[in-house]
């Protein structure tokens, strides 16, 4: 069987989304907590009911229950707990617990807990650089292929819902990153200004969830 110059070329940009946005993100490791110690903790006075669906805390792309999601962005990773250290909804009730007086207990019920990570623009200039390497690969020499832009293509959404001592709470903290240079071969949380943002986001959401914990029931 013969294969076309061209067909090769779509063939190996296809190929690099597919590495860039699918494979290797099961092995994503983002450290949320340095101190081993503080990583291990388990506060004894903020107790959580995981009410999750479990396949929605395991690392998986682009799910096909997930329509609205799939027809945002053509590069979705949502990381699962396995990829935080200490795992998100451990680090969520740390942060949780240090918001709190520690005479004061919270119930949580966790019914979502997503980080989901949209990488549209990054993909982008992964094909043009995939493209403009295929064409050279075959003898076609077009200088670099311009990645077509995709304006806050490059974000991450964390989402937290469920009850806090009766409480129904839903919150949403979100950040783009299309201005921290990422590697065709490395992940965002492996990036260290990424992984600051990340905190923030977690940390908005903990001072959110508890205000809604500690105000007066309406």
């Amino acid at each position: 069987m013969r294969i076309s110059k061209v067909t090769s070329v779509a063939s190996s940009a296809t190929l690099a989304v597919l590495l860039f946005s699918g494979f290797g993100v099961f092995g994503v490791r983002a450290t949320l907590e340095e101190d081993a110690g503080a990583a291990a903790a388990d506060p004894a006075n903020v107790v959580v009911e995981d009410r999750r669906d479990p396949r929605l805390a395991k690392t998986h792309v682009r799910p096909k229950d997930q329509v609205e999601e799939a027809e945002k962005s053509a590069c979705t990773r949502w990381y699962g707990d396995a990829t935080f250290v200490p795992a998100k909804a451990r680090y969520l009730e740390q942060l949780l617990a240090s918001r709190i007086p520690a005479e004061t207990t919270l119930q949580i019920r966790l019914d979502r807990l997503d980080t989901v990570e949209h990488c549209d623009d990054t993909s982008a200039r992964t094909v043009a650089q995939a493209q403009t390497a295929a064409l050279a690969g075959i003898g076609v020499h077009v200088g670099t292929i311009s990645a077509k832009e995709v304006p806050g293509g490059d974000n991450f959404v964390l989402r937290v819902n469920g009850t806090v001592n009766g409480k129904a709470f839903e919150v949403t903290r979100a950040f783009i990153y299309n201005d921290i240079p990422v590697s065709s071969t490395d992940f965002p949380p492996e990036n260290a200004a990424y992984l600051e943002r990340l905190r923030l986001a977690f940390a908005a959401a903990a001072d959110e969830i508890a205000k809604i914990a500690i105000s007066p029931m309406q």
